[in-house]
Parts: C-alpha cells; sequence; structure tokens
C-alpha cells in the first residue's frame, strides 16, 4: 500500500534544508488545496443526504403510526356506535326485534314474583280437575247402585 501511495504521489526532494525552497512543486502538489476542499463537499455532500434520508424515514414512520392510530380509533367508534345502536332497539324493541314470544304471558314479562303465583294456580287447577274426576266416578257409582238397584226390583 505505501509503495502504491509513494508512487502515486512522488515524494519532491529539495536540494537546500526546504526553507525557501525553489523547487518546482508537482502537479499533485498544486491540486492538494482543491483535493481537500473537494472532499470536504464530499463530506458535506454524504452527511446532507444521510441525515435527509433519516429525517424522511422518521416522518414516513410517525405519519403511519398516526395513520393506523387514527384507523383504529375510527374502528373502535363504529364499533362503539354500532353496539350502542343495537343495544337501543333490543331495549326498545326487546330481545326478538319487536315480536312477542309466544311462550311468555304479557302480564308476566319482568315478574320474577309471578313464577310463584303460576305454580300456585297450576296446583289449583290440578286440584280442581283431580275433584271433578272425583265427582265423575261419585255419580257414576251412584248410577250403578241405582242401576243395580232397579234391576233388583
Amino acid at each position: 500500500m505505501a509503495s502504491f501511495i509513494i508512487a502515486a504521489f512522488p515524494l519532491r526532494i529539495s536540494a537546500g534544508d526546504g526553507v525557501g525552497s525553489s523547487a518546482p512543486l508537482y502537479a499533485w502538489e498544486r491540486k492538494l488545496p482543491y483535493m481537500a476542499a473537494y472532499g470536504v463537499v464530499v463530506v458535506v455532500v454524504v452527511v446532507v443526504v444521510v441525515v435527509v434520508v433519516v429525517v424522511v424515514v422518521v416522518v414516513v414512520v410517525v405519519v403511519a403510526a398516526a395513520v393506523a392510530v387514527a384507523v383504529v380509533a375510527v374502528v373502535v367508534v363504529v364499533m362503539v356506535v354500532v353496539v350502542a345502536a343495537a343495544a337501543a332497539a333490543i331495549e326498545i324493541n326487546g330481545p326478538n326485534g319487536g315480536e312477542k314470544d309466544k311462550d311468555i304471558d304479557e302480564n308476566r314479562v319482568n315478574d320474577d314474583d309471578d313464577d310463584d303465583d303460576d305454580d300456585e294456580e297450576e296446583e289449583e287447577e290440578e286440584e280442581e280437575e283431580e275433584e271433578e274426576e272425583e265427582e265423575e266416578e261419585e255419580e257414576e257409582e251412584e248410577e250403578e247402585e241405582e242401576n243395580r238397584s232397579e234391576g233388583d226390583r
């Protein structure tokens, strides 16, 4: 590597101590200030380009994050509105969309105490039916006895 540098940029050997030397400068020596200036320009341009690229990437990422947050917020708001509307519709129309459930008595829709009353009513009805059946059986027995007694006569 050193030999390449020496070959590319040959050293100038001065005749004296080098102070106030009148030896001519090589062409590359005359170009050194310009080469240094170009180097500085190149470094500045590279730094500026890198900074611009980093800033653009950061801005794009921040904007993408903001858009994502906005989209999520809109989706959440829409979901809340839909759920609220559905809840309001259920509250207004009932769970069957306004149609009455035929199995539910209109008088006892939201009354838990009526369950006991219904059970009592059913028991009373059953007792009445049993009593009616017993009465019918007794009447039949009486008729049979009358028929027998008439047959005995």
